[in-house]
């Protein structure tokens, strides 16, 4: 342990009691000054700071001018995920900052697949029959089990198009591949030739985008100008028995015009965010038998938790020997953050 550099790791009380992160606790300790908090108001965490060198956070609490200010020794940030009012004061103070939120990206990209086949295969209702002991068997070709329902469609050969395409849109086109999907992406800052390595073809608009797709994934960051990107027009231009999933945030997609055409069942929807969470017990989400939801689980996996503590101590390994950031936070990076 080097008492000299002092690590605050200030995190929900689940992170720091995860039994797999134990020998990831281990090894920082052998290291560094560790110091393990969970804060959430920056009154709380003003002491703590003060005695750290570096710190590894979420986007909580707020770290202002005027509390850096009282920290003469803190020099790094490793953020899971930040903001960017905080992004922007602690590189105007001159801090370091790292910020390894698509290590979240495979995980998230998985479940996006996962809805979308549960969605078209109707899983979630054959399971709930199943247990409920009301399903119905297939005991021959023709039964009317085969027919009854023209919405349970294959992945193969469907079009998808991908709002966002970073991290968790470009895995999800590759998960895609092998179904041989007509893929389509929107995204104003990524090339098109980022795009067509993927197989992808890159739309103008998210209209044009939604008109051309039998599914839509909603994969953006959230920001000053995601919000109702999924606007009532571009939900209206849909097919029927169209798809939405989203994995993203809720604010990217117009619910009220969603929620028209759900209410109408000519569309279904796969939600693992909402615009208020935890979901009210009463909210029609709950029970529209078009739409299914997970409580905000995309990336909650024992997976990501190893790959976002292993980023972060590289990160800060990095930054003490001089080594470049992988994941290094810069002031061009700042404008996609909310």
């Amino acid at each position: 342990m080097s008492n000299n550099f002092h690590l605050l790791v200030n995190l929900p009380p689940a992170f720091l009691t995860l039994e797999a992160l134990n020998p990831m606790w281990d090894e920082l300790e052998q290291i560094y000054c560790v110091r393990k908090t969970s804060h959430n108001t920056p009154e709380e965490i003003a002491e703590d700071l003060i005695w750290a060198d570096a710190v590894f956070m979420w986007a909580w609490p707020h770290l202002s001018v005027d509390l850096l200010k009282q920290c003469p020794r803190l020099r790094f940030a490793g953020h899971i995920n930040t903001t960017r009012a905080s992004a922007e004061e602690e590189l105007a103070h001159g801090l370091a900052v790292s910020d390894v939120r698509h290590a979240w990206s495979p995980a998230v990209a998985e479940l996006a697949l996962a809805l979308i086949l549960s969605g078209l295969r109707k899983l979630s209702d054959a399971h709930e029959e199943m247990r409920n002991g009301t399903e119905i068997w297939e005991s021959r070709v023709g039964d009317p089990v085969l027919t009854q329902s023209h919405t349970v469609r294959e992945l193969t050969s469907r079009r998808v198009g991908i709002i966002g395409f970073g991290g968790i849109g470009q895995r999800l086109a590759d998960f895609l591949q092998p179904f041989g999907c007509d893929i389509a992406v929107y995204d104003p800052y990524i090339p098109e030739a980022v795009c067509s390595a993927y197989g992808a073809h890159l739309h103008d608009t998210v209209l044009s985008l939604a008109q051309q797709s039998d599914i839509i994934v909603v994969a953006t960051s959230d920001n000053e100008g995601t919000k109702e990107l999924v606007s009532k027009d571009v939900i209206q231009a849909l097919p029927d028995y169209g798809m939405i999933v989203n994995i993203a945030r809720a604010n990217v997609i117009d619910m009220d015009a969603l929620l028209e055409r759900l209410e109408k069942r000519e569309l279904l929807a796969l939600l693992d965010v909402f615009e208020h969470e935890p979901l009210a017990a009463d909210d029609s989400l709950r029970i529209l038998p078009n739409v299914y939801c997970s409580p905000h689980i995309a990336g909650a996996t024992v997976d990501s938790y190893l790959r976002i503590f292993t980023r972060l101590r590289d990160e800060l390994q990095a930054f003490r020997t001089g080594k470049e950031r992988q994941y290094a936070l810069l002031a061009e990076h700042v404008h996609c953050l909310s």
